[in-house]
């Protein structure tokens, strides 16, 4: 039997190495397409954005939606920014917490309009 030659070995592992980083979450409180903290839009998932400022405590990163079927598993759509995707949540446990500058954090917020789930969702926004 001929074995592989070093180019196709290399092409298996490259494509190995590549599907493992596509393993990885992209959703949640490291999601990098939703949920992870960002600065800047390229720290996010290609089809993701970084929203930052006062609302977005360390950053964000959100893909724009116009249902909840648009949004990847773990995450639903709420009416902010007109129309993103944000980690969904059953409880504050499954939000970002603050950290010891101050930053409050994310909580996991109740009765958040949303367009596609018939009314209501929990998801986690910027604690107050």
């Amino acid at each position: 039997m001929p074995r592989p030659s070093l180019f196709a070995s290399l092409v298996f592992a490259l494509a190995l190495a590549l599907g493992l980083v596509g393993c990885a979450s992209e959703v949640g409180n490291d999601g990098a397409k939703v949920g992870g903290s960002c600065v800047v839009s390229g720290e996010c998932h290609i089809d993701s954005r970084c929203l930052t400022g006062e609302s977005w405590p360390e950053g964000y990163c959100v893909s724009s939606c116009d249902s909840d079927e648009d949004c990847a598993e773990g995450a639903v759509r709420v009416e902010n920014e007109g129309g993103i995707c944000v980690v969904e949540c059953a409880g504050a446990a499954d939000c970002r917490s603050g950290d010891e500058e101050g930053d409050q954090g994310y909580a996991c917020v109740e009765g958040l309009e949303s367009r596609g789930a018939g009314g209501t969702v929990m998801g986690c926004l910027a604690a107050e």
